[in-house]
This record gives structure tokens, C-alpha cells and sequence, in this order.
């Protein structure tokens, strides 16, 4: 059999009928002397101090037993000091990001991206594109991609300033087709919907579909409870039926998007002045498709965002590209809360790219369900989860940049199927691809930075079935990454296994498991996180 990268030497398993044999050699050979003819099983896994391989397994009949058959897999996962600047863990003091790239440890191979299989393509052409780094920002770019259109300070020092423009108000339904401008800044003074919903497929009754556009450069505030003093501050539903067309780069191919100029930016923010900004100013924005999600026909947002869900995996709900926001999120109650941006059954037709979430209240971004795809994505400050996915997602993330403020976060990524039956179908099966997770533990490094929170770098949870690919994972305060939940924890053994099929395995493949838990290239980098955990 073929050499493994970095191997120091080899299980090999031979089968036959109710007969196995296992040898440990340290070449590329295995000698199973008087081993009798017919048919036979193999398997091959690789080892060295870091861990082992998945199987690579082979069927074939004697007397082919001496070709070289297969290449041995290689290893999953890669405990190394990527050589992360220490100012990546000062969050909440620049006034420029800091320098996500990360030059790669000596022998870090990438993993393969799937093609296909358990996520749905996007209809705009954009795909997965397989990269020879791990993280968000390619070591060789001269720049970064989130350079010039993201802000970085706790209070919004470095936010849009708008004084001086004139306003106008957004409120209730908008009930017919509308353009935002940029010469205007617009006042969301209560819940808003876009449109009347229109259904699992179009037809219920009172369906009203609008397109909500907004011009480059424009700037929509929207007033917490205390300001209008009514039961809920204000927040932005998109639904079913309706879309949302926020494009800050107009006439750019959608398969190839391009960052935006600060000024070309889309701003959803709250009213307070740059300066005296804080999380909560206002609810956030949600998005309500016509995607399945395994959650039932349709299902009903959190925050009273409306109803979500259909079968149409290719629901167009518009484009979301070059758009910031800031300082949102409402928690309705414990487990009734807004997100930054909530993509409730949100399908492949629709465009998301170059998008920003920052101190948000609840989680950052959160698809239920749905097929959409994101790419080019900046989650930072949030108080819950930076990523969170549920009720089988099934769309593809890549390029995220995720830096928590350890005074109020969790997890990285929480990424599940379903809380009530893990096993649920469509399964979560999303691609998550080329991110740069920074936590701010209070036990990292020596405890002199971080806080009391930001806790698991990727938590697998809930009959997860999701798949993670060459990605940084850092400075989380207890653990990179932790499996827990029963069928969650059957979906990774069937991936050690060596089953790739997405509907039956979760796999985290090609990462950088750095300096978690304070520990550099410990196990430590790996953690129990309750639910019958792994």
C-alpha cells in the first residue's frame, strides 16, 4: 500500500469469512504469510502520536494480493502552532482587525472539498473552492478580504457616521415594491415585514410579494423597545415570497463576488452614535424562505419573525452582499431570541456574500434549515454563538472569520440537526469550509487575556451531520472541538470508520487545533461539552 504523510506506522487488517488477522509494521508492507486463497477484506490505518487515520479498506481476490491497491487516507486533524500573532487575541481594542493569516505548519496537507453530496449547489454559480491553506485569509494575499468595509471596536467608534442626512420611516408591512437610497438614512421605528407571507408554495391567503431594494451605500437604523416604547424593538422580516435585493456591488458577477468599499457597504446598525454603540440597540434581520428544513411542512421563527419552510430547495429570497450589521439581537426570553441575521428555510436561489455580524446579542448567523450558501463572512463580538445551524441545513459556508469577545459568548460554532429527534430528515449536512475561529477564553495562554466565556471552538450537538474543513481553531477557553448527543456521537464513529456518505457521518477534516484550554498541542485541544459527550 501507498505511504501516509507523517505516519510513524500502519494497522493492516486482513479478513476472511469469520477470520481476521491485524498486523503493525512500520513500511508500507504487511507479509500475512499461509493466508489461504479466495475472496478478502483489508483495511489499512495509519498512526502516529497525534492520533489515527480513518480506515482506507479494499476487496479484491487473491492472487492480487501484492499489487499496491490503495493510498492509504491521511490523517483528519493536526495539532500545530500556525503562528498566530498574539495581537489576534486583543479583542475589542483595534481600530484595524488584526492579521488573520496564519503561515501553515510544516506539513499541513489540505483537505479535498466535496464537490457534491449533501448540500445543494447554489444557483448562482458559486461553489467550493479547494484551497492548499487552512483559515479564512490566504497567507500569500497581499490583503485580506475583510479589509476596508468591517469595523472592530466594542462601542462602534468606528461606524458609519450619518449626521446630517434626512430620514424616513420604515414600519409595519411594506406592502409594495420599494427602493432604499443612499442619500436617505431609514428609521425602523417597529417590527417590519416585507411583504405578506405567501406560504409554503405561493398560495395562502393575503399573499403579497414585494422586492425590497437597497441602493450601495445606504444606512437603516433600527430603535430598541426603550426608544418607541412598545412591546418589542424593531427588527426586519423578509417574507416568504418576498425578497430582499441589498447589493453593495451591483454589475459584479454573482459566482464572483468582490469585496465592497466602506462606502459601497450596506449598514444595518442601531441609533446610537458611533462611539456609544453596545449589543441589543435593536432586533436584527431575519429572512423567511420557502426551503425544507427537517422541523415539519413549515415552522414558526423565534422572536414572532414570522412562519418559514416549503419544498422548494431552490427559493430565491433575494441577495445579501456587502452588508454590515451591527449592535443587534433581542431576547424575547431564554429560548426566544433574535439573531443578527436568522435565515429561517432560506433556498439555493438565494445570494449571500461579504456579510459582517458584529456584537449581536444572540448568535451571529443562524440558517434553519434551508440550502442557501454563504460565503465571505465576518461574525465578531457576539454574545451567544458565533455560527449556529439547525433543523437540517444543508447549504455550504466558506471563508468565515469569527473573533469573540470573551465577557459574553460561546461557541464558535454550535451546529446541529434537531433538538427534539436527532435523527430528523432533511439531515444537517452543511459544508462548513476555510474558517479562522479566535476565541477568547479566560484560560488561554496564561489567563492575563480573555474572559469568563467563549467556550468551544466547534461543538457537534443534536445528531449533527455536518462537515468542517480546513479551518483554525484558537484560543477557546474549553476546548477546540467536542462531540455530544448520541447520534451525533454514531455519526462521527461512522466517519472513523470510514463512511463518507453525508446523510450518515459528521467528519472535521484538515484543521488547526492551536492553544484551546491553554494547551498548546495537547489533547486538551479536544473536550467533553455534557450531553453524553465524545
Amino acid at each position: 500500500f501507498d505511504a501516509s504523510a507523517e505516519a510513524d506506522d500502519y494497522d493492516v487488517t486482513l479478513i476472511q469469512g469469520d477470520d481476521t488477522t491485524t498486523v503493525t509494521v512500520a513500511t508500507t508492507t504487511a507479509d500475512f504469510a499461509g493466508a489461504g486463497g479466495g475472496s478478502y477484506e483489508m483495511s489499512v490505518v495509519a498512526s502516529n502520536d497525534g492520533g489515527d487515520s480513518p480506515a482506507t479498506e479494499a476487496e479484491f481476490e487473491n492472487p492480487s494480493l501484492n499489487r499496491s491497491f490503495f493510498e492509504t487516507a491521511g490523517f483528519n486533524n493536526i495539532l500545530a502552532d500556525p503562528m498566530m500573532d498574539a495581537s489576534a487575541f486583543d479583542f475589542g481594542t483595534q481600530t484595524t482587525p488584526p492579521d488573520f493569516s496564519a503561515t501553515m505548519p510544516t506539513g499541513y496537507t489540505a483537505a479535498t472539498l466535496p464537490t457534491s453530496g449533501g448540500f445543494q449547489p447554489s444557483v448562482d454559480g458559486r461553489t467550493l473552492t479547494q484551497t492548499a491553506y487552512a483559515g479564512a485569509i490566504d497567507p500569500a494575499a497581499a490583503t485580506g478580504w475583510h479589509e476596508g468595509w468591517t469595523i472592530w471596536t466594542e462601542d462602534g467608534a468606528d461606524s458609519r457616521d450619518i449626521t446630517g442626512l434626512p430620514t424616513d420611516t420604515l414600519e409595519g408591512v411594506i406592502a409594495a415594491d420599494r427602493t432604499l437610497f443612499s442619500d436617505t438614512v431609514y428609521v425602523l421605528v417597529q417590527p417590519t415585514f416585507v411583504g405578506v407571507d405567501c406560504g409554503t408554495d405561493g398560495s395562502a391567503a393575503g399573499c403579497d410579494e414585494v422586492d425590497l431594494t437597497i441602493e450601495p451605500g445606504t444606512t437603516i437604523i433600527g430603535l430598541s423597545a426603550a426608544e418607541v416604547a412598545p412591546e418589542r424593538g424593531a427588527y426586519l422580516v423578509v417574507n416568504r415570497g418576498s425578497r430582499l435585493i441589498a447589493d453593495a456591488t451591483p454589475g459584479t458577477p454573482l459566482n464572483a463576488p468582490v469585496a465592497p468599499t466602506e462606502a459601497q457597504t450596506i449598514v444595518f446598525t442601531s441609533s446610537q452614535a458611533p462611539g456609544s454603540k453596545a449589543t441589543g440597540g435593536w432586533g436584527g434581520l431575519v429572512i423567511n424562505g420557502q426551503a425544507p428544513t427537517n422541523a415539519g411542512t413549515e415552522a414558526e421563527g423565534e422572536g414572532d419573525s414570522g412562519l418559514y419552510g416549503g419544498p422548494d430547495v431552490v427559493d430565491d429570497s433575494g441577495i445579501l452582499r456587502g452588508v454590515r450589521i451591527e449592535y443587534a439581537g433581542d431576547d424575547v426570553t431564554p429560548t426566544d431570541q433574535l439573531n443578527g441575521l436568522a435565515l429561517q428555510g432560506v433556498g439555493a436561489g438565494t445570494t449571500i456574500s461579504y456579510v459582517q455580524i458584529h456584537y449581536n446579542q444572540d448568535d451571529g448567523i443562524e440558517p434553519f434549515g434551508g440550502t442557501v450558501s454563504v460565503d465571505h463572512l465576518v461574525v465578531s463580538g457576539i454574545g451567544d454563538d458565533s455560527v449556529d445551524g439547525t433543523d437540517g441545513y444543508q447549504g455550504f459556508m466558506q471563508y468565515i472569520i469569527g473573533q469573540h469577545d470573551g465577557i459574553n459568548a460561546d461557541n464558535g460554532f454550535e451546529i446541529s440537526n434537531n433538538g427534539d429527534e436527532e435523527d430528523a430528515t432533511p439531515v444537517s449536512s452543511a459544508v462548513v469550509a476555510n474558517a479562522t475561529m479566535i476565541g477568547a477564553g479566560q484560560n488561554v495562554v496564561d489567563g492575563s487575556i480573555g474572559g469568563p466565556e467563549s467556550d468551544n471552538g466547534i461543538q457537534f450537538r443534536e445528531g449533527s451531520y455536518y462537515r468542517v474543513y480546513n479551518s483554525i481553531i484558537t484560543g477557546f477557553g474549553e476546548g477546540g472541538l467536542c462531540i455530544r448527543d448520541a447520534q451525533t456521537i454514531a455519526n462521527a464513529l461512522a466517519r472513523m470508520g470510514g463512511t463518507t456518505d453525508p446523510a450518515m457521518s459528521l467528519s472535521a477534516e484538515g484543521l488547526i487545533l492551536w492553544n484551546n484550554q491553554g494547551a498548546d498541542d495537547s489533547p486538551e485541544n479536544f473536550a467533553a461539552c455534557g450531553g453524553g459527550s465524545s
